[in-house]
């Protein structure tokens, strides 16, 4: 998630940087490429832990915070960008910022509500601007990306509920095998 997200910031820079300042073309995605690189350091030092349920819990609500505030600051450049971008990198732009929040909520899909908090804070608002614009064409953009935010939302919720019932099966199964061992 965080290589696909260093890759879509390198080309989302490229795409506008005949359109904006060198800080919001380079330094901005430098920036964020960092703060994603280090969150990336922290995620795979943490593969080598077997942590307890309490540190399990606070590592999953970091999870859930550091969605947010990425989602945040890659949905709030993809705007400034947009904004200063004519039709056609405007609408590359959208893309980017777009397909960016949809792979990253695939890969938070065992952890729903971090991945709803990408598309609320990554894709909504240039979603938003999208549908504001009163350019038809990035009208029915907006209406796209709206569209398939719900069936991704619904993807969500679908893969949590059976997963949870998978879950639930195995306990009752396991509650079961006992009771025959037992017997």
């Amino acid at each position: 998630m965080y290589l696909l997200m260093t890759v879509n910031a390198a080309f989302l820079a490229a795409v506008a940087s005949r359109d904006t300042p060198l800080v919001l073309s380079l330094g901005v995605p430098a920036a964020l490429v960092m703060v994603t690189s280090l969150r990336a350091v922290v995620w795979l030092a943490r593969r080598r832990q077997e942590p307890s349920i309490a540190r399990m819990r606070r590592q999953l609500r970091g999870t859930k915070l550091a969605a947010a505030v990425l989602s945040l600051l890659f949905g709030a450049w993809g705007l400034v960008l947009f904004a200063q971008a004519d039709a056609l990198r405007g609408s590359s732009i959208a893309l980017y910022v777009f397909v960016g929040a949809i792979g990253c909520c695939y890969c938070l899909q065992a952890l729903p509500s971090a991945a709803r908090l990408v598309l609320l804070f990554g894709a909504a608002p240039v979603t938003a601007r999208l549908l504001l614009s009163g350019n038809w064409y990035f009208f029915g953009t907006g209406v796209t990306f709206l569209l398939a935010a719900a069936v991704i939302l619904r993807t969500l919720a679908t893969n949590r509920s059976a997963f949870s019932e998978v879950l639930r099966s195995r306990s009752e199964m396991s509650v079961l095998l006992h009771a025959l061992e037992q017997s």
